[in-house]
């Protein structure tokens, strides 16, 4: 049963299954979009651009993607993509899929990893540009901190997902909007008692082995862990999945949230369980103690195993009754609405 449920396909065809995705939304799109969206909408409404470097398989990915879905629906909002981008399936018909930006919008949305030679030529044309930062400034993955911080200085605005990235860079309060990431709802329906982690599980900043000792030590049936590539437990408890786009997918495998990571500026995966109305139990970082008030949601020590285990069972006792309260709170601060309703002050103010 177990050798089932962990089945996987080789990593190269789903890789190629994943290209495949993202070169029919590519192609689709280009072909499509003007037969969805007049072409003079162009000319009444204001145009946005976004320009992002990293096109791979993140929380931040899919952020930015939602963005510029929500944005498309007041403005014009154009997307610079190639056939096998990860943000082409995540965008939305209303955002125009475009090979390469021109100089006539009014606004540049772009990534820290966004090429400099295109940041310096956007700011030799006094176009308005403004940077979005998913992570910490001292993240021991991707870009430097000087390399941030160098990306940083030709932004006019500099949008933070948290409140604990201004700590670390200390910018210009002028020049920072704080917007938290937003998620669709999706609704569950399917009910156990399992336990979940959810993220690029092979990253040692997520910290997968405190959670799976945590969910062992409790009265949970099985662990799901989505995405890892290496089963080392040996556990018959402990079920090890590829990554997949189908959240209903992911989160109907359990009804706990365990996540005892090491470092994030605001988890995309701690906001689409809220979203499904999913208590979580959650490492004792900064970035998580924005959470601390939601019903549902408790800080452990990920070192204190025994203490955190009896945390865990009272969440999967009482999952049923802090499903309504966790929604509210997912509902009020990080739903479409609820981000939208700063965006679209913010770019007003800006263009």
């Amino acid at each position: 049963m177990k050798l089932l449920k962990q089945f996987k396909l080789p990593w190269f065809i789903q890789s190629r299954i994943d290209r495949g995705k993202n070169q029919y939304a590519y192609y689709k799109n280009t072909f499509l979009y003007n037969f969805r969206n007049p072409a003079h909408s162009s000319k009444i409404k204001p145009k946005i651009t976004f320009q992002c470097g990293f096109h791979g398989t993140t929380g931040a990915v899919e952020s930015i993607a939602n963005i510029a879905n929500l944005l498309s629906e007041r403005y014009v909002v154009e997307f610079v993509s190639y056939p096998s981008s990860n943000f082409n399936h995540k965008l939305h018909h209303t955002v125009k899929i475009v090979h390469k930006f021109g100089l006539d919008s009014q606004m540049y949305f772009c990534d820290l990893s966004c090429d400099e030679a295109i940041l310096k030529n956007l700011r030799d044309e006094n176009k308005k540009i403004l940077i979005s930062v998913h992570g910490m400034l001292h993240s021991q993955f991707g870009l430097s901190a000087k390399q941030k911080m160098e990306a940083i200085q030709y932004a006019d605005i500099v949008q933070f997902v948290s409140p604990i990235q201004q700590e670390e860079y200390q910018l210009d309060p002028d020049k920072v909007i704080i917007i938290p990431n937003m998620v669709n709802s999706n609704k569950k329906d399917k009910f156990t008692n399992n336990v979940g982690v959810v993220g690029n599980l092979n990253l040692v900043n997520k910290n997968v082995n405190a959670s799976v000792d945590i969910a062992l030590a409790s009265k949970m049936d099985e662990i799901h862990l989505w995405s890892i590539e290496t089963d080392k437990w040996n556990n018959s408890k402990v079920i090890c999945h590829s990554w997949e786009n189908d959240k209903y997918k992911i989160y109907s495998t359990f009804d706990v949230l365990v996540f005892m990571s090491q470092e994030e500026a605001l988890s995309m995966v701690v906001l689409e369980a809220m979203s499904m109305g999913i208590p979580c139990l959650l490492s004792n970082i900064p970035a998580f103690e924005q959470f601390s008030n939601c019903p549902g949601v408790h800080l452990v020590n990920p070192n204190e195993v025994s203490e955190a285990s009896l945390i865990l069972n009272k969440l999967l006792d009482s999952k049923s009754a802090l499903r309504q309260n966790i929604l509210y709170y997912w509902e009020t601060l990080y739903s479409k609405n609820a981000v939208k309703k700063q965006w679209l002050e913010s770019i007003s103010n800006l263009i």
